[in-house]
């Protein structure tokens, strides 16, 4: 489990292995390459 509380500032990801995560009056910035923004690269279309 995770509790993260007021004032905390995240960069970045959080990972839980128990699936319980709880925020409150967070800042949770994603820095670039931090996500799935952007559109995959195919190299080789699927057949």
């Amino acid at each position: 489990a995770m509790d993260i509380n007021i004032g905390v500032n995240l960069y970045g990801r959080a990972l839980t292995t128990t699936g319980a995560l709880s925020t409150f009056a967070i800042n949770a910035i994603m820095p670039p390459g931090c996500g799935g923004t952007s559109t995959p690269i195919i190299i080789t279309q699927p057949t």
